[in-house]
């Protein structure tokens, strides 16, 4: 991609931002680590009827481009036509500067918030574990049988799992917590939730987790 193409990429996108910073009441900022292609098409798809608009970007490049939507517009901007037609001071942006860190999405709602958050919570995806990943919520295994054959007990044994051997095969003994929310995802513990045939409970499914609201203060009209 040119640098001319990024540029105009880049100001197409904050377009957008200015716009539905003018637009609409409130933004609810999502993490959207560990979703699928298919998976964010859907819940894009699925907000719609509520009004709701996903606006998707580097944090980089949104924080870059709320920075610009609070500098007053000066004549020498080139940008200076688009913009003095609907600013107005919004130092509550500050805030919402300091939260876009990571892989996060913007969600422009109206009033209703808890309608949107609600159909969030209706998708959600399992996604494998990756080393230094924090996770999302604990994670423990079911006892049963592993499907592994006893040449590969010291690896349970170094975790602190206990296990027999049943019929030629590792049999963990009871439920174990192996990881903690919020905890970063270490090698050993990747290893073992790669290994396919150990059961893994429900909590592993991961999604859309919203972590911050903004209120936006809307323009007061002229009489």
């Amino acid at each position: 991609m040119g640098r001319e193409e990024s540029r105009k990429k880049k100001f197409a996108l904050w377009l957008r931002l200015w716009k539905y910073l003018d637009e609409y009441k409130k933004i609810l900022v999502v993490r959207c680590s560990n979703l699928t292609a298919t998976l964010f098409q859907d819940i894009r798809q699925a907000l719609r009827p509520l009004g709701a608009t996903i606006l998707m970007g580097k944090n980089t490049l949104l924080k870059a481009g709320i920075r610009r939507k609070m500098e007053e517009p000066k004549d020498s901007d080139d940008d200076y036509e688009i913009r003095r037609q609907n600013y107005r001071p919004m130092p509550e942006l500050d805030k919402l500067i300091d939260v876009c860190n990571g892989y996060i999405g913007l969600i422009f709602c109206r009033d209703n918030l808890s309608e949107v958050k609600d159909k969030l919570k209706e998708y959600k995806c399992i996604k494998g574990a990756k080393v230094g990943v924090v996770a999302p919520c604990d994670v423990f295994i079911q006892p049963g049988p592993t499907g592994l054959d006893p040449k590969q007990t010291n690896f349970f044994q170094a975790l602190n799992i206990q296990t027999k051997i049943v019929k030629t095969q590792i049999e963990i003994l009871h439920v174990t917590k192996i990881i903690s929310q919020g905890q970063k995802i270490s090698a050993s513990e990747c290893a073992l939730l790669d290994l396919s045939l150990i059961h893994i409970s429900e909590p592993t499914r991961l999604g859309m987790i919203s972590y911050a609201v903004f209120c936006l203060k809307k323009k007061k009209k002229k009489k």
